[in-house]
């Protein structure tokens, strides 16, 4: 699992951290992209199955409520929900806002540096 080696080395994050950080990255990247793009990214990660399942489990309470509010104040909220999905998350594996940028951010040039700039563009888009 090399980009989890590379998150834990980068950030000091556990390896159940990193791999559950990255996790929630790919899945939300996943729920939000088509099938064949995200088929690129499946291709640079090999072992993608077991870091998206190592993703804490959805509060679909937290993203429920939050639904019910951004629609009152008229606000698209599926970018929303998403964030209040990875912010619930990061806390449920103890990860701060900082560490969770530092886990975007490896993901983010570990992309790049695999499948280049339209690969890193696809889960920048989200």
């Amino acid at each position: 699992m090399e980009i989890v080696k590379l998150i834990m080395s980068a950030i000091g994050l556990t390896e159940d951290q990193a791999k559950g950080g990255a996790g929630l990255l790919l899945k939300l990247a996943q729920s939000k992209l088509n099938n064949s793009s995200f088929d690129q990214i499946k291709g640079l990660i090999p072992d993608i199955g077991d870091i998206i399942n190592a993703a804490p489990s959805e509060d679909s309470s937290v993203v429920s409520a939050l639904s019910g509010i951004t629609s009152a104040l008229g606000i698209e909220d599926s970018k929303l929900a998403g964030f209040a999905s990875l912010a619930a998350g990061f806390s449920k594996l103890d990860i701060n806002t900082e560490q969770a940028g530092g886990i975007t951010q490896t993901l983010m040039k570990f992309l790049q540096d695999k499948g280049g700039d339209e690969v890193k563009n696809l889960v920048g888009d989200i």
